[in-house]
């Protein structure tokens, strides 16, 4: 074999295996502005959100009226992330029409999801239960350094610490009910309701 034939053999490898490397790359990317958004969530909340607080910086808000804002955007990351979703979930399908292997496919996404988001809302309750005092903003040490309200749901000081709050944030809300904040033990979890549904 020359070494011209043995160049292909990744690629065709990586074909057979049903990768697409652009798509790969694509959710890269939308991963990479999340872990920016969320900086910025907690250090830099007016180009976050646009909302002046007493600590902001002149650069913060030039920032967030620019294009280049995109890059911190975490909701086009998010909805970036729902495309390419919905987009694998089908394509397979249009390729190989196999309804009982789709069906299989977007049943087993639920507990994919379901795992890693149950443990960390057990986490919040865990955290929430064992230190109420961290359920008051004014001791969240991140929004007090920052002057950022919006690290913490809405409801914060008043959601039901209790097992029957702690089920109906494992198994009922984040999966089938549009986000309510003022509910969620972990606000990040608002996107499960559209990514189990909607992609």
């Amino acid at each position: 074999m020359t070494v011209k034939e043995k160049t292909p053999l990744p690629m065709q490898a990586n074909a057979s295996m049903g990768r697409d490397i652009g798509l790969d790359g694509l959710r890269g990317f939308g991963a990479l502005i999340v872990v920016f958004w969320h900086t910025a969530v907690v250090f830099f909340p007016t180009a976050a959100f646009g909302i002046a607080v007493p600590e902001t910086s002149h650069w913060q808000m030039v920032f967030y009226n620019s294009p280049a804002w995109v890059l911190l955007s975490g909701s086009f990351a998010v909805n970036l992330f729902f495309v390419i979703s919905g987009y694998v979930l089908t394509i397979r399908y249009f390729r190989a029409p196999d309804l009982p292997g789709m069906i299989r496919r977007i049943l087993g996404r639920w507990p994919r999801l379901a795992i890693p988001a149950a443990m960390s809302t057990i986490c919040v309750f865990l955290f929430f239960l064992l230190l109420p005092g961290y359920r008051d903003a004014e001791l969240l040490p991140a929004a007090k350094a920052t002057g950022s309200f919006a690290l913490h749901p809405t409801g914060l000081g008043t959601l039901k610490i209790d097992l029957e709050g702690l089920l109906d944030n494992l198994f009922w809300r984040p999966w089938f009910l549009p986000p309510d904040f003022a509910e969620l033990y972990n606000g990040v979890l608002w996107t499960m309701y559209i990514e189990l549904t909607g992609s």
